[in-house]
């Protein structure tokens, strides 16, 4: 072979490797994420700040529902095979299930439930008509849906035990129409590679999405906040320890709210993002100083669930 081929060879081989590395490698995005200085400033998600554009390239915008009130949610595009595409999205259960009849439980549904379950572990509500529910990757400004953004539909929704007698598992994992490749704009996030890796004690960990701000008002363009985990006892019958991860507000109160649902909870470990929450429900704890909490779907926890499921859905 002549120098030149060799040469030119080489080139090729490096710039393959380069894209790789900027579009398939989990957990690096091609835009990097702004790192907090601080507890954080400005008025949004709430009192979050908007996020640097397409920098959480796994980032969704669910929306479930043929006409309006739609309920809109977020949601996580995951990196489940390594690969350079995926077509998994990872969101809260009740973002996909329909609760309508989720009133107090009757002694009579208790009980039935509690049969049931001897015999279905995974007991859960009535799952929303996949026709109704589209997702949406590469997007930053809500009113601006430019090239980058990708519409996708919906073909399988798994949930999790979530029910109107145990809503334990406020999970679900959606299967889109065809797998989305990675580009700059469009990336799965790391998944925590086993059940006992934990967050990086005093890390840094985003929460990202769209829901509503300190003004009562939605975001348009996609926020993210600094959040703390929370260590400590959690007075809420609602939380569950072994399952959930609870942060709490920064001095600046910022946290997650309504229509943030279902998104993710980031951490930075080894210069790489891996998800390790889904935001699941707010937790109001009046005995404590900081009375804003919240609770997220603990990953490792739901790891074997991921994997069955994931295989379930991929048959």
């Amino acid at each position: 072979m002549s120098c030149l081929k060799t040469a030119l060879l080489a080139i090729f081989c490096l710039g393959s490797l380069l894209m790789r590395d900027s579009e398939g490698a989990c957990g690096k995005p091609f835009f990097r994420p702004i790192l907090p200085s601080g507890d954080g400033v400005g008025s949004r998600i709430s009192n979050g700040i908007e996020a640097r554009k397409h920098s959480h390239p796994w980032q969704v915008f669910l929306v479930n529902g043929k006409q309006e009130p739609y309920q809109t949610c977020g949601g996580s595009l995951i990196d489940w095979n390594n690969g350079n595409a995926s077509d998994l999205v990872l969101t809260a259960a009740h973002c996909v299930v329909d609760m309508s009849g989720f009133d107090k439980a009757t002694v009579w549904e208790e009980i039935s439930y509690a049969f049931t379950r001897l015999f279905n572990s995974n007991v859960h509500g009535p799952v929303s008509n996949v026709s109704n529910i589209r997702i949406y990757l590469g997007v930053h400004d809500l009113e601006d849906l430019s090239s980058s953004v990708v519409d996708v539909g919906v073909s399988a929704v798994a949930v999790g035990e979530f029910n109107k007698v145990a809503s334990y598992d406020d999970l679900a994992l959606v299967k889109l129409e065809r797998e989305v490749p990675y580009n700059e704009f469009i990336q799965g996030i790391c998944l925590p590679g086993e059940k006992k890796a934990q967050p990086p004690a005093e890390g840094t960990c985003l929460v990202t999405g769209w829901g509503i701000q300190a003004d009562g008002k939605e975001a348009n363009k996609l926020q993210q906040v600094n959040v703390q985990l929370f260590k400590g006892h959690v007075n809420s019958p609602l939380f569950r320890k072994d399952r959930m991860l609870c942060t709490r507000a920064n001095a600046n109160n910022a946290r997650p709210l309504e229509g943030d649902s279902g998104g993710p909870l980031i951490c930075l470990k080894n210069d790489t993002f891996v998800l390790y929450g889904v935001v699941s429900f707010g937790i109001a704890n009046e005995c404590q100083e900081r009375t804003d909490k919240d609770a997220f779907m603990k990953l490792t926890y739901y790891l074997d669930w991921l994997r069955r499921t994931i295989a379930g859905l991929q048959a």
